[in-house]
């Protein structure tokens, strides 16, 4: 079987990029459950999920609008529009920086956490922000290398800190993970940060600025959104459960993260392939590739539910084993972004992220909503039943959205069914067979010999 595409080569370039990266944050799972206590890692995962919100903010999102600028402006200009674009993000969150720090030196209120966490939260932020802005500018220049060697730094510098950062600390050790976590994303997000300001010397541009911000302000509300349905459940779990539930709820995320992995992976090489498509109406090209991409991410999907109980029992403690009741849902929360993404990016090809917006601002409502009824009366699984909801809600306004406002939407409903069937059917065999370990292994070995049998008939992985 020979697998010689530019686009085969690029998926697997970023696959290993990112199982690479989140094998080491696997293992540094593995570590800081056994070296935290659940309430310290507890308040780990919601110093995590304020990051990842807050990030969203300060950002403006640019990150959000480089593919579309690279179909306008071409790649000639890219590096001039990164540039531009970057200086709007520090401006923004220079004064978004300093008007927080004044507002907690006056009141002291303010997420009744110290300084020092105020400080490391803002800074970690727009350090993950710049590094993510980076891996988007990887993408659609197609230097997948470039992104596995920053991944690979990202994680290893994050899990060496922070180990030698909880041995320092005698008491108070989720400070050391938090401190260590933060620190490699602020030196390498704003070494990122300097290197693209040099390589583009655009520092403002008023073309650049009208292009950018008209298509970059949804997207924070997009992308805040987004966050809230997905970290919202533990925050809220710790205020009206306790931080262990909050505890083991972020850590079976951890253990269905490889799914949101591959699907990281997966888009990343298809983003710009599907651009360019798209561009040349290329629709055989565009049926092939998108057949493959649900083929062979259902496959992986379906396979990683089957096996996902042994995989909490390798990375886990005893006290986090409740979490298998939940894992298979999980999974199907990733699938359901994965299932999303196929009319957004129909959405960024037209330029027009009005409605994308809005649509999660809803789902944002919607998922806080029902955490507020379901998570007192059903705990951790109220809490995964609101964002699948939530996620549902985002997948049916967006195919709405493509289908009948922009119009002209190429993949038909029948080609959602090809991913939907099979894991609706995995995931009840999944609860049936839970406990029966040798029935889930053997049916996910049979899924492992169908998808391995597709890749060998079509010769690539999307």
């Amino acid at each position: 079987m020979k697998l010689n595409n530019t686009l085969t080569i690029r998926t697997i370039l970023y696959s290993i990029s990112k199982i690479l990266s989140q094998g080491i944050n696997a293992i540094a799972a593995i570590v800081f459950v056994r070296l935290l206590t659940t309430e310290e890692y507890g308040y780990v995962s919601i110093y995590t999920a304020w990051v990842s919100i807050v990030s969203v903010f300060i950002s403006l999102r640019t990150d959000g609008t480089i593919q579309m600028a690279r179909t306008k402006y071409g790649m000639d200009n890219i590096d001039g529009y990164c540039s531009s674009a970057l200086t709007i993000s520090n401006i923004f969150f220079s004064f978004i920086f300093f008007v927080v720090l004044g507002f907690k030196m006056l009141t002291g209120d303010l997420l009744d956490k110290p300084m020092w966490y105020i400080v490391v939260l803002l800074l970690h932020s727009y350090g993950s922000a710049c590094l993510k802005f980076r891996s988007a500018y990887f993408a659609i220049t197609k230097e997948a290398g470039k992104d596995l060697i920053v991944s690979l730094l990202i994680s290893v510098l994050s899990l060496g800190l922070g180990i030698l950062l909880v041995f320092a600390m005698p008491t108070n050790k989720y400070i050391g993970r938090i401190v260590g976590f933060a620190l490699a994303n602020i030196v390498l997000g704003a070494g990122y940060m300097f290197i693209m300001l040099k390589k583009g010397k655009v520092f403002f541009d008023k073309a650049y600025y009208q292009f950018c911000m008209p298509l970059a302000l949804p997207l924070i509300f997009s992308g805040i959104s987004t966050v809230i349905i997905s970290q919202s459940d533990r925050i809220m779990l710790e205020s009206m459960v306790n931080v262990e539930a909050a505890a083991i709820y972020s850590f079976a995320y951890n253990v269905a993260l490889p799914i949101s992995v591959i699907w990281y992976a997966l888009n990343h090489a298809w983003v710009p392939e599907y651009h360019e498509i798209m561009a040349a109406n290329n629709q055989s090209e565009l049926k092939r590739h998108s057949n493959n991409y649900m083929i062979v991410f259902t496959c992986l999907s379906c396979g990683y539910i089957l096996i996902s109980n042994e995989m909490l029992y390798l990375m886990g403690t005893e006290d986090y084993y409740i979490a298998k009741t939940i894992l298979p849902l999980m999974t199907a929360y990733y699938f359901l972004q994965f299932l999303y993404t196929f009319p957004i990016n129909y959405e960024f090809y037209k330029n027009n992220t009005k409605l994308l917006g809005i649509a999660m601002t809803l789902a944002a409502v919607i998922n806080l909503g029902l955490n507020y009824i379901l998570i007192p009366r059903y705990s951790m699984v109220g809490a995964l039943i609101a964002s699948l909801v939530a996620s549902i809600f985002m997948f049916i306004f967006h195919d709405i959205n493509a289908r009948f406002v922009l119009k002209d939407y190429h993949y038909s409903v029948g080609f959602y069914f090809k991913g939907i069937i099979p894991m609706v059917l995995t995931i009840a065999l999944a609860y049936v067979f839970m406990d029966v370990m040798l029935v889930r292994w053997t049916l996910a070995l049979i899924v492992g010999v169908i998808l391995l049998l597709h890749v060998k008939k079509e010769k690539a992985i999307i």
